[in-house]
């Protein structure tokens, strides 16, 4: 199971124990293929949409779906769109607080608007992370496959004991020191020996 994969199984189990009278489903379907008692209670499904990459980490965009319908002959508009909005408040409620999982950040909402009565919906696009996309992964998942490395000569190190960003890493990679110095930096030749292609 690759980290992404990780993830959103370790979010949907937050789901389902911070909701236990939800539907937590990790098929999105349309609601003719979902049970009517499902979608009274409510079906709730994490989607993946895409995400924000960088060298070692990423973000994720996710969009958070939720599906309920009310009885077609005795309920009203009305009654939707607070089963809409106490669905959505609780979701909410759920991002601000997932327990132990990525940091989650709603940036914007939408609802049905009792367009499609008797059935509803609400949709939270949401933020995860940045995660640590190798954490836990195996070597598939890091190096790519058939790639034989080329030979190491020399190694050129910038050491910050004060953390910084991924981006400061990428400018002293440039040569760029203008935002932050790294503590230490230090260039280390390699001896090969007799053997010009093998690290010694």
């Amino acid at each position: 199971m690759s980290a992404l994969a990780r993830v959103l199984y370790k979010l949907e189990n937050s789901l389902r124990a911070a909701l236990p009278n939800r539907v937590v489903s990790t098929d999105f379907v349309d609601f003719a293929q979902r049970r009517g008692t499902e979608l009274q209670q409510g079906v709730i499904t994490l989607l993946l949409p895409g995400g924000d990459l960088g060298s070692w980490e990423t973000t994720l965009k996710l969009t958070l779906v939720g599906q309920i319908t009310v009885p077609e002959r005795s309920g009203t508009q009305h009654q939707l769109r607070d089963a809409e909005l106490a669905m959505l408040a609780q979701l909410l409620a759920w991002v601000r607080n997932p327990g132990n999982t990525p940091s989650l950040e709603a940036t914007s909402f939408r609802t049905s608007s009792q367009m499609e009565f008797p059935n509803g919906w609400v949709s939270i696009e949401l933020t995860a992370g940045p995660l640590d996309v190798v954490d836990g992964a195996d070597d598939s998942e890091i190096y790519p496959p058939n790639l034989q490395p080329g030979v190491l000569r020399t190694v050129h190190m910038d050491i910050d004991l004060q953390h910084q960003s991924d981006a400061v890493h990428q400018q002293w990679l440039a040569s760029d020191y203008s935002q932050a110095q790294p503590t230490l930096s230090t260039t280390v030749e390699v001896n090969h020996a007799n053997n010009p292609n093998q690290a010694g």
